[in-house]
């Protein structure tokens, strides 16, 4: 086992960049519900679970991974936030309505999101902001759960996904 964790140098490297800097398959629309949450950490991390960037551009090789719950099914060490076993400073944190999670797995809602935490920042790419952000945990969920929760009647809740497979 040998997952790929980032230092603080690197990920800052991210940060302002859009999607089309990141991705070389040209897979970059943002339109729709297009969602490249999970298609940065593909990229970044050497991810290539299920369905892949590449996949969706013929490209001649895999790509990085583009959903959210096919990483977090993968991730060997995965449950809600405030269980997160101390002392951690690097995993990767989720954010879904509970509804989307039956026991320890990740459903296919579209309401899902996930990035990179480095304590104490979120480094996520925001297909809204057309970039990848660096935020702290608390700016992180509320301004998914306004995105998510709209109406204020069904929060959202983080979740931290480690230890994925090579």
């Amino acid at each position: 086992m040998s997952e790929r964790v980032m230092l603080d140098a690197e990920l800052q490297t991210y940060v302002g960049k859009n999607i089309a800097s990141i991705c070389d398959h040209n897979y970059i629309s943002e339109s729709g519900h297009t969602n490249h949450c999970a298609h940065f950490l593909g990229h970044v991390l050497g991810l290539q679970y299920g369905l892949t960037c590449g996949d969706m551009t013929n490209a001649a090789h895999q790509g990085g991974s583009l959903r959210v719950n096919e990483i977090y099914n993968r991730c060997r060490g995965r449950g809600l936030w405030a269980n997160l076993p101390t002392p951690v400073i690097y995993c990767l944190i989720f954010c879904t309505h509970p509804s989307n999670i039956s026991g320890d797995r990740m459903g296919m809602h579209s309401h899902k999101h996930v990035g990179i935490w480095r304590h104490p920042y979120v480094y996520n790419y925001s297909t809204m902001n057309r970039q990848v952000l660096k935020e702290e945990v608390p700016a992180f969920l509320s301004r998914l759960d306004g995105v998510y929760n709209p109406q204020g009647d069904h929060p959202v809740q983080l979740y931290y996904g480690r230890l994925l497979p090579d």
